[in-house]
C-alpha cells in the first residue's frame, strides 16, 4: 500500500508540475510543491528533501552543465544575429517554392536544432522566419507554436546524435553515445513526421470552416517582409557550424 502510495504521489506532483507549467505558474515554485507532494506521499523528511536532495540535485545539473547550455545559446544568438538562420531558411524556401515553403521551413528548424541550436532560444530564431513564409502560404498564425515544436522535439529526442542536452547528458550517465540506437532512433523520427504531417494537413483543413482561424495571419511588419540581410553569410559558411559538429561526432 504504501508504495502504491508513494507511486501515485510522483504521478499526482508530475501531473501539477505539467499543469503549472502550461498555466504560466513559476518554475521555482511549482517545483517545490510537487517536491513537498513527493516527500510527504513516499514518507521522506520534508527538510532533508527540500535543502538536501532538491537542492543539491537541481544545483548539481545546473553547474555540470551550464557550459553546454551557454554554448546553445551563444551558437542561437550567433545565427540570428549574423543572418545564417535567414539565410538557410531562405535558401531552403526558395528552392521548395510556395507549394511547398512550410515543409522547407519544418526542415530548416529540425537542420537548426539538430545542430545544436538550444531549444531555449531557436524558437527566436525561427520566428523571423516564419511570419513572411505563413502570410504567403496563408497558413494560419495560431498554428506556429505547433508546426515549430515539431521539428525541436524531433531531432531533439529522437534522432540520432543531435547536439542537445537531452541526448548528451546519457552520454555521461547511462555510459552510451550521441548515436545510440541508430536503427529505433531512425524510425521513431520518420513515425513521429509522418503522424505529425498528417495531423497539420487534417488540421489546415478544418481551419478553411473556421472564420478566426482562416484569417489568422501573422503581424509581419517592413523588418520582417523586407530582411534582405546583404551581410548574411553564404549558404555554404551558414550551414559549416553544423556540418562540424556533427562531423566531430
Amino acid at each position: 500500500m504504501s508504495f502504491a502510495i508513494g507511486l501515485g504521489g510522483i504521478v499526482v506532483a508530475l501531473v501539477f508540475l505539467t499543469a503549472a507549467v502550461y498555466k504560466g505558474w513559476s518554475i521555482l515554485y511549482s517545483s517545490i510543491i510537487s517536491v513537498i507532494i513527493i516527500a510527504v506521499t513516499n514518507g521522506l523528511n520534508l527538510y532533508e528533501a527540500l535543502t538536501v536532495n532538491y537542492v543539491s540535485s537541481f544545483t548539481s545539473y545546473a553547474a555540470s552543465y551550464f557550459i553546454l547550455f551557454c554554448e546553445g545559446a551563444m551558437l542561437g544568438k550567433l545565427y540570428d544575429a549574423s543572418g545564417a538562420a535567414w539565410k538557410i531558411g531562405k535558401t531552403v524556401v526558395d528552392k521548395c517554392g510556395t507549394k511547398f515553403a512550410l515543409i522547407g521551413y519544418i526542415a530548416v528548424a529540425a537542420v537548426l536544432e539538430y545542430g545544436g541550436i538550444s531549444t531555449f532560444v531557436i524558437c527566436f530564431v525561427l520566428l523571423p522566419l516564419a511570419k513572411p513564409i505563413f502570410k504567403e502560404t496563408g497558413t494560419p498564425w495560431y498554428m506556429w507554436p505547433a508546426i515549430t515544436i515539431v521539428p525541436i522535439i524531433g531531432p531533439e529526442l529522437m534522432t540520432p546524435g543531435g547536439l542537445q542536452s537531452h541526448n548528451i547528458i546519457p552520454t555521461q550517465i547511462l555510459g552510451t553515445d550521441l548515436t545510440a540506437a541508430p536503427v529505433m532512433g531512425v524510425v521513431f523520427t520518420v513515425v513521429y513526421f509522418a503522424i505529425c504531417g498528417l495531423y497539420f494537413v487534417w488540421e489546415l483543413k478544418r481551419a478553411k470552416n473556421v472564420e478566426w482561424k482562416r484569417n489568422s495571419l501573422p503581424p509581419v511588419d517592413e523588418a520582417d517582409a523586407g530582411m534582405d540581410r546583404e551581410n548574411a553569410p553564404n549558404i555554404i559558411a551558414a550551414i559549416l557550424p553544423i556540418v562540424v559538429g556533427v562531423v566531430l561526432i
